[in-house]
């Protein structure tokens, strides 16, 4: 599976398929993603979960490459803008659960998959860049309508309810709520109205901590519709 808005090495391929064929347990592998400007930075060198706080981060992500990533292992998932899945996982596992419509849908699968008894393991060697771009815009301070601005924080904050309440234990998802309610949600308010200085951006962020506690798809429409 590869983004269209992705450029690729010339043998990121060959060197996916070679982790992938090293280990029959290996059920998905993925290469090192960089940002398409800078070329060297990347974006993501694998991926770890916090399912304490439900909190997904990506290994050296905005770290200018200085060969600090460039050891192969096992993580827990793969970046979904590229990932190399073996046939026998879609057999077993299934599809891409297409409730998340973006952000935490690569999270979910790749969790599928280990609780089934496969590895996800991150491949140096391949490499790619991603122009990225809607998942830049939570990052991204130009203002923007209150859809396109508000999207992002939308699903990520909708989407980490979902995931959690699929995957995690109830102590996990308990953990997760204080988390929520006691930090991020809070701190993620400040990011939008302080840093951005964008209320649309707030109302995503609202809306999507709301529908995702309240399991609820009263504002998917308005966001998956623009």
């Amino acid at each position: 599976m590869l983004n269209n808005d992705t450029v690729v090495d010339r043998s990121f391929l060959n060197y996916l398929l070679e982790v992938a064929e090293a280990d029959a347990s290996i059920g998905i592998t993925g290469p090192k993603a960089y940002f398409y400007e800078p070329a060297n930075l990347i974006q993501a060198a694998g991926s770890r979960i916090n399912m304490w706080a439900g909190h997904a981060f990506s290994i050296g992500c905005r770290e200018i490459d200085v060969g600090q990533c460039e050891i192969k292992q096992e993580v827990d998932y793969i970046f979904g803008c590229c990932l190399l899945v073996k046939k026998e996982v879609f057999q077993k596992v299934g599809l891409f659960d297409e409730s998340y419509f973006c952000y935490w849908e690569d999270a979910d699968y790749c969790t599928r998959a280990k609780k089934a008894g496969y590895k996800i393991v991150y491949s140096p060697k391949a490499k790619l860049w991603h122009k990225n771009p809607v998942k830049q815009k939570m990052l991204d301070k130009t203002p923007s309508t209150g859809r396109s601005s508000g999207l992002p924080f939308y699903f990520r904050a909708r989407n980490s309810f979902y995931f959690m309440r699929k995957n995690a234990t109830r102590l996990q998802y308990s953990s997760f709520l204080v988390y929520i309610f006691v930090w991020y949600f809070w701190y993620m308010t400040m990011i939008c109205l302080v840093y951005h200085r964008d209320f649309n951006r707030f109302i995503g962020l609202y809306r999507g901590t709301k529908d995702g506690l309240l399991q609820s798809e009263a504002s998917a429409r308005f966001y998956i519709g623009h």
